[in-house]
């Protein structure tokens, strides 16, 4: 579908359409339909402040569609590039589609787990943010594994 609305929009390109992004756009869109209400942290920064904020992935998301919208509006599309309407088709097609891929025990709609536009300090969220567990090194962690259950 993201590939179709790019040969719709530009039907004479001679440019060879590469890449899965409209297929990670596919993803955003079920994703928005399934948790619209998950919080998202985002880098934010004022000149030299920089600080993590949580924000509803619906509000994440709608700006990231209506900027494939304004950025495909303005692009050129002779001289190849991104193909915003790849994005978009992507975009629509996951949001079309998630009622029928996922599981029947997986609800539409849900809701956040955290409290939206919480912020947290840039360094504390290097510091604390991220889990102990992942902050070895994937190697480390298979031999670990692996070492666990050789020993059992």
């Amino acid at each position: 579908m993201a590939a179709l609305l790019q040969s719709i929009i530009d039907p004479t390109s001679n440019i060879p359409m590469i890449g899965a992004s409209g297929a990670i756009a596919g993803v955003l869109g079920a994703y928005l339909l399934l948790y619209p209400r998950a919080n998202i942290n985002v880098l934010m920064w004022i000149v030299i402040i920089v600080s993590i904020i949580k924000v509803p992935a619906f509000i994440v998301l709608g700006f990231w569609i209506v900027s494939q919208f304004f950025s495909g509006a303005m692009a050129d599309t002779s001289s190849g590039g991104v193909a915003y309407f790849a994005h978009i088709g992507g975009f629509i097609a996951g949001m079309s589609l998630i009622a029928f891929f996922k599981h029947p025990s997986v609800k539409m709609f849900q809701e956040g787990h955290s409290y939206a536009f919480e912020t947290q300090e840039f360094r504390e969220f290097m510091d604390y943010g991220i889990p102990k567990d992942k902050t070895k090194g994937f190697m480390e962690d298979f031999i670990d594994k692996a070492n666990n259950r050789k020993d059992k």
